[in-house]
């Protein structure tokens, strides 16, 4: 009753039941999964071979990926994970690396009897992306990266981003306090950011970006640590790698991202998506879900 109460104040709520909505009538279901590593929260259904989508910092999967759930759901069984400490996914563990990340991946996957995927992963789920396959590569078939530099990024990079939108931390841009946070935040994903009343944003603000801070804080402290000590550098990964990137994306730009290409070798296609920023698959979601479907098709 109480959270039928919030959801009716709320309209960021009445939007997310909406999306819910649409995710059900392209035939995904809602699962709340105990694994080994956590309680995971995961969307899955649609038809055709699976392609597991991870998202980046932000709210869910269901608020980052809903742009493709129409156009993809026809041609794959979408698994569209909460990675652990975002939307529903919680654990008691105090671990919040790449790999512990990684491994809730494969647990997922062998919950649904899933042996082998297909993966496309944005910004941090990029990293998670990029951590399976290198630690289990026996479990990947194909690999898109969508906004990540992997383990290309350098000190110099990360001080870079951190000039370019003006804050001392990578937390205050990726975990937004204020309404000016959000809409920072807007303006990092999209090249052409929505208009969007402050009160909307402060309802966004209240509802999406307030749970399991600390914990959020805590896996950009340990990925910043990964890509610092590069104890984590990735092995050569010989799955093909689709690596997609925003023409004006400001915190991972083209230069940067298009080195991971290079890192890769003859594996990784790179390929820029014009009029678009951060977050490609939601700004020219037409564009995107057609690259998707050309590469995970072969």
């Amino acid at each position: 009753m109480l959270r039928a109460i919030e959801t009716a104040r709320s309209p960021t709520r009445i939007q997310g039941a909406c999306l819910g909505c649409k995710f059900r009538r392209a035939g995904l279901e809602e699962h709340q999964l105990d694994l080994a590593n956590g309680s995971v929260h995961c969307w899955a259904g649609g038809n055709g071979p699976p392609l597991f989508l991870l998202h980046g910092f932000g709210a869910s999967a269901l608020w980052q990926w809903y742009p493709q759930v129409p156009g993809l759901s026809s041609r794959f069984t979408l698994y569209m994970p909460d990675l652990l400490f975002f939307g529903d996914s919680v654990s008691n563990s105090s671990v919040r690396s790449l790999r512990f990340q990684a491994e809730t991946v494969v647990q997922l996957a062998e919950h649904f009897g899933v042996e082998v995927l297909d993966a496309a992963g944005l910004s941090y789920g990029g990293f998670v992306a990029l951590t399976l396959a290198s630690f289990r590569p026996d479990r990947v078939r194909r690999l898109c990266l969508v906004g990540c530099p992997g383990d290309m990024m350098q000190e110099e990079d990360h001080l870079n981003v951190l000039n370019t939108f003006g804050v001392s931390q990578i937390h205050e841009l990726l975990l937004p306090q204020d309404l000016g946070g959000v809409r920072r935040l807007m303006e990092t994903a999209w090249f052409h950011p929505p208009r969007v009343p402050d009160f909307l944003l402060k309802d966004t603000l209240r509802t999406l970006f307030q749970d399991q801070v600390k914990e959020k804080r805590e896996l950009l402290d340990d990925l910043l640590g990964e890509l610092k000590n590069r104890r984590n550098a990735y092995a050569r990964i010989p799955h093909p790698t689709l690596i997609l990137c925003g023409e004006h994306d400001r915190m991972f730009p083209p230069s940067l991202v298009s080195r991971l290409r290079d890192r890769l070798g003859e594996s990784a296609e790179f390929i820029t998506i014009a009029d678009t920023a951060h977050a490609p698959n939601m700004e020219r979601a037409d564009v995107f879900n057609q690259l998707l479907l050309e590469f995970f098709l072969k």
